[in-house]
């Protein structure tokens, strides 16, 4: 299985639009600290072997910007990621794909065997 990743230049940019994206989809809740690798986060960047750095897309599950059920203004092509939670992020940033299962060795180093 796949999951989005926001790829940044720098950490500086990553950290930015992370705190941006925290402002609009509120205090983390406990879905995205077991996504996350932190209290009070939505992610903490990590490094890529290009020396880019990501973390995971802000997913409409834990966008607190919607109502009830779907929300047609902040997910209008229905892609499944917070509107504006990545409309708030200044630094240039692409959506790329990962494997959930490297994503997960990346934030639980421990768990790879």
């Amino acid at each position: 299985m796949n999951i989005k990743i926001m790829v940044f230049n720098t950490e500086e940019e990553a950290v930015k639009a992370e705190q941006a994206i925290c402002r609009v989809i509120g205090l983390p809740q406990r879905t995205w600290i077991t996504h996350g690798r932190g209290d009070q986060r939505h992610a903490i960047p990590l490094e890529r072997e290009d020396g880019k750095w990501f973390f995971h897309t802000p997913v409409m599950a834990w966008c607190d910007c919607r109502p009830a059920g779907s929300c047609e203004t902040c997910d209008p092509e229905g892609k499944g990621v917070c509107g504006n939670a990545t409309f708030a992020v200044l630094p240039d940033f692409t959506v790329e794909e990962m494997d959930q299962d490297e994503y997960n060795v990346l934030l639980h180093p421990e768990l790879e065997e």
